[in-house]
C-alpha cells in the first residue's frame, strides 16, 4: 500500500507504507474508520442496485396510508449499515448482492485489506424467515448449558437461586441474543418456550414424573416466561427517540418503494410484532411513542404491561388446562351442546364435538345451519 502527506498544501510523491500501528494505540480506530469509509466509497458507487425506501416519522408508525401523500415523504437509499467495525451490505437480488461483495473484495485489495468470512452471529435465510436464526440460538444456548451441567447445575453446593440467576446470565442471553429484532410467529415461541422449559426442571430438581406443569415450573423458578422477554418494545423506544436523520429510525418509519411479493397473506414483519406486543402489555398505539421519550413512564409502561401480559397468560393457560381436563371447573363460554350439555371452549370446538361424539346429527344436520355446523 502507498501513501502520501499533505504539508502546506504541497503532495511529495508517494511511499511504500509496510508498518502499521501497535495494538492499542489511540490512532488505530481513527485510521480504521478512514480506510474503511474509504474502502466503502469506492465499492458502492460501482455496486449493484440498492434499496430505496419512502418514509415519514409523523402521522403514527401504523398508519400506512401517510405514506402515500405527496408531500412530506421523503426518499431514502439503503446500501449498508454500519454500526462499529461491521458494515451490513443489502440488495434486491443474490445476483446482485454478489456483485457487491465482488466490488468490496477489490476495493478492499486496493487498499491493502485481506478480506475474510468469519462465522455469522445472525443467519439470514432466503425467504426473510427467522427459523434458522432461532434454531441457530437455540443450539448456542444448548451448548452453553450443557457445560454447566456438571459443575453448576448437578452441584450441591450452590443454591438454586444462584443456579437461576446464572442461567438468566449465561444461558437466557445467548438464547435472546437479537431477539428484539425477530419477527416471530407462535412456532419460534414454541421452540424457544420447549428449550426454556426443558432446561429449568434440571435446575431445580423437578422430573417428568413429578407430574408438574409448565406453570408451576416458572413459579417455583421465579423466571418469566420466554414470551415476555422478546417483547421489542425496548428497543423501539429506543428507535423512536432517534433523530429523524437516523437509518434505523428511517427504516420502522418507512417502507419499500418497489418490490414484489407472492400472492397470498402478507408475510409477518416488525412492525406487526411491535402491534400485537403493545396490545399484549395493554399499551395504548395512540399514545405509545408519546410515552417513548419519557424515559421514567416508559419503564413504568413496559413493566407494568409486561406483568400484565403475564398474568393473562397464566389465566388462559389454566383455563385451557381446565377445558382439557375438567370442562364443567372452566369459565362458561356460552356454547353448550344441546345434545349433550357439554360446555365447549370455543365456536371451532362446538362443530368439532359434534362430529366426533354424535356422528349420526352431523350427518342430518338441517340446511340452516349450514354455516355454524361446517368445520
Amino acid at each position: 500500500m502507498h501513501a502520501r502527506l499533505c504539508i502546506s498544501g504541497n503532495y511529495p510523491e508517494r511511499f511504500c507504507v509496510t508498518n502499521g500501528v501497535k495494538q492499542g494505540c489511540v490512532i488505530a480506530p481513527i485510521l480504521f474508520k478512514l480506510f474503511f469509509a474509504a474502502t466503502l466509497g469506492e465499492a458502492l458507487p460501482s455496486s449493484a442496485e440498492v434499496i430505496l425506501i419512502r418514509f415519514r416519522t409523523d402521522g403514527g408508525i401504523f398508519n400506512i396510508r401517510r405514506l402515500q401523500a405527496k408531500t412530506k415523504v421523503y426518499l431514502q437509499l439503503v446500501g449498508d449499515l454500519l454500526f462499529a467495525d461491521d458494515c451490513g451490505a443489502f440488495a434486491h437480488t443474490e445476483d446482485h448482492l454478489q456483485i457487491l461483495m465482488n466490488n468490496f473484495s477489490s476495493a478492499a485489495g486496493n487498499f491493502g485489506h485481506v478480506s475474510t468470512t468469519p462465522g455469522p452471529a445472525s443467519v439470514l435465510s432466503e425467504d426473510g424467515q427467522s427459523d434458522r436464526e432461532v434454531s441457530n440460538y437455540i443450539s448456542k444456548a444448548s451448548a452453553s448449558f450443557g457445560r454447566l451441567y456438571t459443575r453448576v447445575w448437578n452441584s450441591h453446593d450452590i443454591t438454586i437461586p444462584t443456579k437461576i440467576a446464572v442461567c438468566q446470565a449465561v444461558v437466557i442471553n445467548s438464547l435472546l441474543y437479537c431477539s428484539e429484532s425477530w419477527t416471530t410467529y407462535a412456532r419460534h415461541i414454541k421452540q424457544l418456550e420447549s428449550f426454556n422449559n426443558s432446561c429449568l426442571p434440571k435446575i431445580i430438581h423437578e422430573t417428568w414424573q413429578d407430574s408438574v406443569t409448565n406453570l408451576d415450573i416458572l413459579s417455583k423458578s421465579g423466571c418469566p416466561s420466554i414470551e415476555s422477554m422478546i417483547k421489542q418494545l425496548r428497543w423501539a423506544g429506543h428507535l423512536v427517540r432517534m433523530d429523524d436523520d437516523r437509518l434505523p429510525k428511517q427504516l420502522l418509519y418507512g417502507a419499500l418503494v418497489g418490490g414484489q411479493r407472492k400472492i397470498g397473506r402478507p408475510r409477518k414483519r416488525f412492525k406487526d410484532c411491535l402491534n400485537a406486543s403493545l396490545k399484549d402489555c395493554a399499551i395504548d398505539l395512540e399514545t405509545w411513542e408519546l410515552i417513548a421519550y419519557d424515559r421514567l413512564l416508559r419503564r413504568r409502561s413496559i413493566y407494568g404491561g409486561i406483568l400484565h401480559f403475564e398474568a393473562e397468560r397464566s389465566q388462559c393457560i389454566i383455563q385451557n388446562r381446565l377445558w382439557r381436563k375438567d370442562p364443567l371447573d372452566a369459565a362458561p363460554t356460552g356454547l353448550v351442546c344441546h345434545l349433550c350439555s357439554r360446555p365447549c371452549a370455543n365456536k371451532t370446538r362446538l362443530p368439532a364435538h359434534l362430529r366426533l361424539r354424535h356422528p349420526g346429527y352431523a350427518s342430518h344436520k338441517p340446511s340452516s345451519s349450514r354455516a355454524m355446523w361446517l368445520p
